[in-house]
């Protein structure tokens, strides 16, 4: 690739993707807003007061690259290395960073965002973030907008996202144990990880879909559940009280001493469906399609799928 002279806009178009293998490099004032460069190789080059704005930086940016006086602001960096880089005078302030990035001196990054385990996120746009993979245990995501954001593979334990609104979101094969969901919008959303312990409590999972196998001690209570589809697997202890889960899917699920008090599954699909030893207080079973047995449980104002009420405690039928 031959060097670029300074103020020359590089070859990408806005939002696209490069990827760029080369060392020296002259950017020297480039105007590469919202650029893509993807797995970079761009050791000792030269960015000095290049406009990197909104851009996203992914690969080796290291070896005395020089972005001295560069404007990052809003800029990815999460799967940049700047280790070593000259930074003199460069703009970090809403730029998404972390511990791997290599950015040594902290006084560079006033306004910057960091991300990684424990950190404080709360009610930050991460709106079609890639935070795929990474490393976010106990972070606090409250009120964050993480619309159609990347967590697949992510480690969010014992994370918090109340509040949050992560419609369409990816978190196929997160870890969930412990996460807090409290009053967050998941609609549409489909997990397939760990959900041990996780509060879904008040959420919306309008139209999600949970294909994640056994899992025990979720709080779905008061969660709209409306269209939600959940796939095979043992699930034990769980709270479902006064949830909403009308017209909604389940298929070869056991339900082991959950909690359905309330819970409205009018019309649902329970196919291949066995409750034992649950509570089904006041439960709403109207016009469930599917061969759906129950063993040990309690009724108590319940209502059948033929419209019926039945009331009578610890029953097989």
């Amino acid at each position: 690739m031959e060097p670029l002279l300074g103020g020359l806009i590089l070859a990408v178009l806005m939002s696209e993707q490069c990827t760029v293998v080369d060392v020296g490099v002259d950017f020297s004032e480039a105007n590469l807003e919202s650029a893509y460069f993807f797995q970079a190789r761009l050791r000792g080059s030269n960015f000095r007061d290049a406009n990197l704005r909104n851009a996203r930086l992914e690969g080796d940016f290291t070896g005395g690259a020089d972005f001295s006086g560069a404007n990052f602001y809003g800029a990815d960096l999460l799967r940049a290395s700047l280790l070593g880089a000259k930074l003199k005078g460069a703009i970090f302030d809403r730029a998404f960073y972390r511990a791997e990035t290599g950015i040594s001196d902290v006084n560079l990054l006033w306004g910057a965002i960091f991300i990684g385990p424990g950190a404080d996120l709360s009610n930050a746009d991460f709106q079609g973030l890639d935070l795929s993979g990474l490393r976010l245990e106990n972070a606090n995501f409250s009120g964050a907008n993480l619309k159609k954001a990347n967590l697949k593979y992510a480690e969010l334990r014992s994370a918090n996202f109340s509040s949050a609104n992560l419609r369409r979101a990816n978190l196929m094969r997160a870890n969930l144990k412990n996460a807090n969901f409290e009053g967050a919008n998941l609609k549409r959303v489909g997990i397939d990880g760990e959900l041990e312990g996780a509060n879904f409590s008040l959420a919306c999972l309008r139209g999600a879909i949970l294909d994640v196998g056994p899992f025990s001690a979720v709080n779905f209570s008061y969660a709209n559940l409306t269209r939600a589809h959940i796939y095979e697997g043992i699930i034990q202890e769980c709270n479902f009280q006064e949830a909403k889960w009308s017209r909604g899917v389940a298929s070869q699920v056991t339900f082991e001493n959950c909690n359905f008090t309330g819970t409205d599954l009018s019309y649902a699909d329970l196919l291949e469906v066995d409750f034992i030893r649950c509570d089904l207080t006041r439960a709403n079973f109207t016009g469930v399609n599917g061969g759906e047995m129950f063993i040990g449980c309690t009724f108590a104002d319940t209502i059948m799928k033929d419209g019926s009420c039945r009331t009578v405690g610890n029953v097989s039928i």
